[in-house]
């Protein structure tokens, strides 16, 4: 999968520059919706050191997620199939990994 990033313009997507990808590749555009945002956003992160040491303490109190040996194989076995298939056809990278 390759990243573009762009803004719409007379209901267009507009590129900051050129993709280097082919003519007729289909794309899936996703909009990134005011207000709406995963984690803390941008102008809320902690910039006083007694802030920061807050979320800190809070961030090294939450316990490390443990896979189970069966749980563990499943994601090698995904990682292996998306490891596998992405040199074949980079353009459609993400193409039945889901499937």
């Amino acid at each position: 999968m390759i990243l573009l990033k762009g803004t719409i313009q007379d209901g267009r997507v507009v590129l900051p520059h050129r993709a280097n990808v082919p003519d007729g590749t289909e794309v899936t555009i996703v909009t990134h919706e005011s207000g709406s945002s995963l984690g803390i956003p941008d102008h809320e992160w902690p910039t006083e050191p007694q802030a920061i040491a807050r979320l800190v303490a809070r961030m090294d109190a939450v316990e490390p997620f443990e896979f189970t040996p069966v749980e563990e194989g499943e994601m090698a076995a995904w990682r292996q199939a998306v490891k596998s298939h992405t040199p074949k056809s980079p353009g459609r990278a993400a193409e039945g990994i889901f499937e």
